[in-house]
């Protein structure tokens, strides 16, 4: 098993929820609030999106898993005027 299997079970990871979507990926919960998701890649990267209502998600790049969750949090935090998650 490698990092980028999706698993069909609800997962933590740095202070989010990860639920299994029905892209194939995992939807980043945070705070009990929908922030974005990501989607396996090639080997151990992710695609990581912030979402944005009313505009096109961000796309934060391919990441590993835990980092791409960490900048998905970053990214809306920073949206609230709020430091990013270290």
């Amino acid at each position: 098993m490698t990092d980028r299997q999706v698993l069909p079970r609800t997962r933590e990871i740095a202070g989010a929820t990860l639920t299994v979507s029905t892209s194939g990926g995992y939807s980043v919960l945070y705070e009990g609030v929908y922030i974005g998701y990501i989607h396996a890649s090639f080997g151990d990267r992710w695609n990581a999106y912030v979402r944005r209502v009313r505009a096109l998600d961000d796309y934060l790049g391919k990441l590993g898993q835990e980092e791409a969750v960490r900048r998905i949090i970053g990214a809306y935090r920073g949206n609230a005027g709020e430091k990013a998650v270290a």
